[in-house]
């Protein structure tokens, strides 16, 4: 349990070493909401690849189907090697962003982590689109 001298924001000081870091907890934290955010954005995408493929056509209109028409297995293991690639970015550079925003202690814990796995998102889709 934190002392009243832990908590009082006068006696605050900006976390400088990695030790510090680890001590106070922020890394644990910052991490595990970059996690929980990099996790739905993956499920989001795994559900619209599905979807994707089990209505015949893209829900966001983004994405087109080309070739012949073919099984459900394949057509699914097909969308999917297009998008893993930037599944694969968008987790590397979430916990990135979330490792360095670890020292902005303005930003708290939990706003750093989940912006963290919100630009990891948003990396994985630019490169998805640019890539098509």
């Amino acid at each position: 349990m934190p002392t009243a001298d832990a908590i009082n924001p006068a006696r605050q000081t900006a976390l400088t070493s990695r030790r510090e870091i680890a001590d106070a907890g922020r890394a644990g934290e910052v991490m595990g909401w970059a996690r929980a955010a990099l996790t739905v954005g993956t499920a989001v995408v795994l559900v619209l690849i599905v979807a994707r493929v089990a209505f015949g056509r893209s829900l966001l209109g983004i994405l087109t189907t080309s070739g012949p028409d073919q099984g459900f297995v394949s057509e699914v293991a097909g969308f999917a090697g297009d998008v893993l690639p930037g599944l694969l970015v968008a987790w590397c550079l979430g916990f990135a962003v979330a490792a360095t925003a670890v020292r902005a202690t303005w930003l708290g814990a939990r706003v750093a982590g989940i912006l963290a796995g919100v630009l990891g998102m948003a990396a994985g889709t630019a490169l998805l689109v640019v890539s098509r």
